[in-house]
């Protein structure tokens, strides 16, 4: 969003030149136009479901830093450190509690020496600083699991930073529980969704129906073919069943299902969900479909 602020900082952080092109963010776009792609048009720093924040699945194998002995400076520059300074400044001056951090990466030597640099500026301004690159024990990383690329975590490596900073943030400071509270409703939704979408994952890379049949037995919908027998299970309770030829309407919310038999002699034999509009058909046999309700997104079938 285009304000003051926005160009003193551009003009702060740029020489002459680049503050001319980087008004213009076109200026630094045009040149890949031909490489665009859908994600350039999606920001995800607008939806609510993730509230600034990027997951990314993929995973970067890494070697664990080896910066346990590096205990030399190297400062950083003359601007970073003014604004750091100002930055300690401000919210001294607006009676708020500072903590700085450095987020877990691929540390490099030089960067890890950076790091103590600030350390240090922290410790004279008395303000506490976490460098998290000190605490991958802690923290539980796996380099080769964790990382999306050297300077960013994926969802994996995401979701077990957060989990520890957060719990060491509630510890040490006076923060609040909102659950519950009715104007951070859309952060309770927030939640749920990121969950179910971590469920659905692992419901995705899953070879176990038995695990699977555990882990949905609240927010979603079972459509399963047993030794002939069809049920419908709706957080773990079955709501509806059928046998030889099966054909079982069923409604949830907004969305309304079918669940038949298709048998058409040896060859020519299905069990089939219609969610909506959408038709899935698998061969007949001891399977069953998973509808997330929460994401109101079906998910897989399995065999068992």
């Amino acid at each position: 969003k285009w304000n003051r602020n926005r160009i003193d900082l551009l003009r702060v952080d740029s020489d002459e030149e680049q503050f001319i092109e980087r008004l213009n963010p076109y200026n630094i776009m045009h040149g890949r136009y031909k490489d665009l792609e859908e994600n350039d048009f999606t920001n995800v720093r607008d939806s609510v479901n993730y509230k600034g924040f990027d997951p990314r699945d993929r995973v970067n194998e890494r070697e664990t830093p080896d910066n346990a002995g590096i205990t030399d400076c190297t400062p950083c520059t003359e601007k970073e450190e003014e604004y750091i300074r100002k930055l300690i400044e401000l919210t001294r001056s607006e009676g708020i509690d500072l903590v700085m951090f450095a987020s877990p990466y691929c540390v490099t030597d030089r960067e890890q020496e950076i790091l103590n640099y600030v350390g240090n500026i922290a410790e004279e301004e008395g303000v506490e600083f976490i460098d998290f690159n000190r605490r991958y024990d802690e923290l539980g990383m796996d380099f080769s699991s964790d990382m999306a690329d050297s300077g960013h975590l994926n969802y994996s490596g995401n979701y077990k930073f957060t989990d520890y900073f957060g719990s060491l943030l509630k510890e040490k400071y006076d923060i609040p529980d909102r659950r519950g509270d009715s104007r951070y409703v859309s952060w309770d939704w927030d939640a749920a969704i990121q969950n179910y979408e971590r469920n659905a994952s692992y419901i995705t890379n899953s070879d176990s129906a038995a695990d699977i049949m555990n882990m949905t037995k609240n927010g979603y919908i079972l459509f399963a073919v047993y030794d002939g027998k069809a049920s419908i299970i709706k957080d773990g309770e079955v709501v509806a069943e059928g046998y030889d030829g099966f054909r079982i309407p069923y409604r949830y919310g907004g969305d309304s299902f079918l669940f038949k038999e298709f048998n058409e002699g040896e060859f020519e034999h299905y069990a089939i969900l219609y969610i909506n509009d959408d038709e899935i058909k698998q061969n007949y046999g001891n399977m069953m479909y998973v509808y997330d309700t929460v994401r109101h997104e079906y998910i897989r079938h399995i065999y068992f």
